[in-house]
């Protein structure tokens, strides 16, 4: 079997060892050779290299710049890169010792020795025998950039001796900081990742993306809950359940409330259409939401995973308990005649994740179970409350939205497993892919006067304290 070396690939100071080229001290490139254009920092103390530009196109821009470079426009003109065979020809004669301890003879060249590859009969014939190793130089620039803009100490390239070494260029020296250092506030955007709850106080969907294709009369369920709690539409609201009670003054609460609910959809539209100072929100609220609606099995809002029943039951945890505190029109039955404005507590399970399209924004709501809370729900003697979620009700009213919702978790009584504990939910960062986990013994029951059991007169200061001696810490 038979090989041939291609080229090499490696760093910049492996390529002088490979290459038999000088590449430390002033005339390290190995193109230019004699011609390499060099400076020494005054202050800086070291070696900078210049007149990269002309290896740019003629009318390239920045060959014309002064101040970003060295104060001069550049018109060189770049050299051709040696042949094989003529870096065989400068090689020629050149006598090197090799062994750690044996001194080099002091020859005024900038080939150091002969080349080991030329021993192949083909290697002057290649017109590239080198490669530089890009990864090592993308991560020693990187380096400077990022340690420059940064301004970290001990990595920067900016400082004292390189702004009075700009001067000395011909560059003007200031002082404070430069162009391209960054601010406070700008080198934190850059260095800390945006955390993924940024603009979750709304809602966003996690998992479980579908779309589906509803009839009109149920969008309607969601877009007249949309209308009744955005607060640029209660004054419309207000106006409208007064043209209502004009209209039926003999009509029970029940039935203007009903008769609200049907017509307040249009006549919000017909008004809407009508007013020229009505804003883009509106406008936009007064027309029917698409019927095509996204779906999801999993949202997440202000640091709280919630997830459908669907999908809870396929887990090991829980995440599709809500709960809304709600002030709504309270009737004790369906014969009330006098129903009480009240702040209800309202429970039940996460049945589908919607969001409502109006074409120019999105409303996240969900779609529950909730339970009656005339018959479902009940405290028992010690203030904790108790739900019965085979109690459903209100199915007309199924919706609620995301930034509404409260996480609560039902966990089965085992004195009477039709009746389930309500647990709040605890706000915690948990990650989207994963379920949310729940730690009881730090979650306390819905309960006011739950009992300690503990002993108020139980001296037990002298279980914490040593006794036998008195060297402890003093702090401030």
């Amino acid at each position: 079997m038979c090989a041939m070396l291609f080229c090499t690939i490696n760093n910049f100071p492996v390529y002088g060892n490979l290459s038999g080229y000088k590449v430390k001290g002033h005339k390290v490139c190995p193109i230019c050779e004699k011609d390499t254009c060099y400076h020494q920092l005054e202050k800086g103390k070291k070696t900078v290299y210049l007149k990269h530009r002309k290896f740019l196109n003629r009318y390239y821009p920045y060959r014309r710049l002064r101040k970003a470079f060295n104060g001069e426009q550049e018109h060189g003109v770049a050299p051709k890169p040696l042949t094989g065979e003529e870096v065989y020809q400068r090689q020629q004669g050149i006598t090197a010792v090799f062994g750690k301890y044996q001194k080099w003879p002091i020859v005024n060249n900038i080939w150091k020795k002969r080349s080991v590859f030329f021993g192949l009969p083909y290697w002057s014939n290649l017109e590239v025998r080198h490669c530089i190793d890009v990864m090592h130089v993308e991560k020693n620039v990187c380096d400077s950039v990022i340690g420059t803009l940064l301004n970290i100490q001990g990595k920067t390239k900016d400082g004292i001796n390189a702004r009075l070494d700009l001067g000395v260029i011909g560059n003007k020296t200031y002082l404070p900081p430069a162009c391209h250092t960054l601010s406070k506030k700008e080198k934190t955007s850059f260095w800390v990742p945006k955390s993924r709850h940024d603009g979750r106080c709304e809602g966003v969907g996690t998992q479980g993306l579908k779309i589906k294709s509803l009839s009109i009369d149920v969008v309607v369920q969601a877009h007249l809950y949309i209308l009744n709690n955005t607060d640029e539409v209660q004054p419309y609201l207000s106006a409208h359940k007064s043209i209502i009670k004009k209209k039926y003054p003999k009509m029970s609460e029940r039935g203007l409330l009903k008769e609200h609910n049907k017509s307040f959809s249009e006549w919000f539209k017909e008004k809407i259409a009508g007013d020229d100072s009505a804003s883009k929100t509106i406008k936009r609220l007064s027309y029917e939401p698409k019927c095509n609606i996204i779906t999801w099995s999993g949202n997440y809002i202000n640091k709280n995973s919630f997830y459908t029943k669907a999908k809870d039951d396929r887990s090991t945890t829980q995440n599709s308990g809500v709960m809304i505190v709600a002030e709504s029109m309270h009737f004790s039955s369906a014969k009330d005649k006098n129903p009480v404005m009240a702040s209800m507590p309202y429970f039940g399970v996460i049945e589908e994740i919607w969001e409502v399209d109006y074409v120019v924004f999105k409303v996240p709501v969900f779609k529950c179970k909730l339970v009656d809370i005339n018959s479902g729900v009940r405290i028992d003697e010690f203030g904790v409350t108790l739900v019965d979620l085979s109690k459903l009700a209100y199915a007309d009213e199924p919706f609620i939205t995301t930034s509404q919702a409260k996480q609560v978790f039902y966990i089965t009584d085992p004195s009477n497993k039709r009746w389930s504990v309500v647990v709040q939910g605890k706000v915690h960062d948990s990650d989207e892919n994963q379920d949310a986990n729940l730690d009881i013994s730090e979650t306390p029951p819905f309960s006011t006067n739950v009992p300690t059991f503990i002993e108020e007169n139980v001296e037990d200061d002298v279980h914490a304290i040593c006794i036998d001696h008195e060297e402890g810490i003093w702090e401030n």
